[in-house]
Parts: structure tokens; C-alpha cells; sequence
């Protein structure tokens, strides 16, 4: 956190040497899934504080500390017809880094990526033949910090006003080695789709 703190600070004192730095508050809407595990993508939120540092009129440094819920869900159907829902809730915190062209006026596109470092994971489960939902925490499942490759397209208004989409690949396995070293899931990664909207001022 204190690297970050210190990114945003030398962004901002480029301003003094000609260079333009723009905070931007956004907010948006998650579908996020698990790869390599048989679920389905869940919607969530994310929101946050961005920093935009322009270099020149076509090209700025992007950066921002923004809360993230992802996670995965499954639906069994038993041969009785009774259904099993299970859902993964993670609280992911993201720092992205990214290079930001700016292509026509507003039209931009970005790529760069993107640390993630895990608050909180939970599982909840709700099986309709027990009439049972119990939610427990499973943090002890994944790894503190993942690494993703994010790449987007956006729109920006003179006015302050934009709006991007994004898509977020993991690059790095989510979760802990089963004892032993077995990795059970294989190479499990992030796959996020995000729509955001924001303000530049």
C-alpha cells in the first residue's frame, strides 16, 4: 500500500514539469468467473479511485486502488430434482497499471497489469433436499496475490464524464497447493468482464 501511495504522489509531481494528472473516481458492474472450475459467471461490483497521468495528447499512465467481487457459482440438479447452489464470494483489491492510447477525440484503448491481493474469500452453499444454506470462510483455499493482464476499450468526454470496458485474464493459479503439492483444480485464474463508468477531473 505504501508503494501505491507513493506512485500516485510521483504522478501527481509531474504536473509540475508540464505533465497533466487527473483523479478519477469510478464504479462498475463485475461478470466474473473461475477458470478451470465447472461454474458459471456471477455478477458483482467493483469501485474505486483512479489516477491518470497524461504524457502527451495521445498517450498517459494509468493507475488506481479499486474493490473487486469476483468468484464463481455452480447449480447441481440431483437425480431427484433437488438443486445444490454454490457460490464463491472473493473481495479482491486491484492496482492496475496501464498504457492508455488515445486513438480518435475521446476513443481510447488500454493494456497493461493489473496485482491483485485478496481481503476475504467465502463459500456459501444452499441445498434445497437438507433446507440448508451455510456460508463459511475459505480463504485458506487461494493465494494473497494474484497477477492479471487487463485490456479495454473507453470513451472520454471533454467534459469529465467516461465510460470503458474491460476484460481482466488471470495469469497466475488462485489457489493453494492441496497438501501434498496436489493441485486439484489445475491451473485456476481469473476471467472478469468489467463495464465502468467514471468521472476525469
Amino acid at each position: 500500500m505504501k508503494k501505491f501511495v507513493t506512485l500516485i504522489l510521483l504522478f501527481a509531481a509531474f504536473q509540475v514539469s508540464g505533465q497533466k494528472f487527473y483523479f478519477v473516481p469510478k464504479v462498475g458492474l463485475n461478470i466474473a468467473n473461475l477458470t478451470k472450475v465447472e461454474g458459471s459467471y456471477r455478477a458483482g461490483v467493483t469501485a474505486g479511485m483512479g489516477g491518470e497521468l497524461s504524457l502527451t495528447e495521445k498517450f498517459s499512465l494509468e493507475t488506481g486502488i479499486l474493490y473487486s467481487m469476483q468468484g464463481t457459482k455452480t447449480s447441481v440438479t440431483d437425480e431427484f430434482g433437488y438443486t445444490q447452489d454454490t457460490k464463491v464470494t472473493m473481495d479482491i483489491l486491484n492496482i492496475p497499471l496501464l498504457a492508455k492510447g488515445y486513438l480518435a477525440g475521446g476513443f481510447n484503448v488500454f493494456a497493461g497489469p493489473q496485482f491483485g491481493f485478496n481481503l476475504s474469500s467465502t463459500g456459501t452453499v444452499d441445498d434445497e433436499y437438507l433446507r440448508e444454506k451455510e456460508t463459511e470462510d475459505i480463504d485458506y483455499l487461494f493465494k494473497s496475490f494474484a497477477l492479471d493482464l487487463v485490456m479495454g476499450l473507453g470513451y472520454q468526454w471533454d467534459a469529465g464524464f467516461q465510460v470503458s470496458a474491460q476484460y481482466n485474464l488471470g495469469l497466475t493459479n488462485l489457489f493453494e497447493d492441496s497438501p501434498g503439492g496436489f493441485d486439484l483444480y489445475g491451473k485456476t485464474r481469473n476471467s472478469v468482464f468489467q463495464i465502468n463508468v467514471g468521472w476525469r477531473f
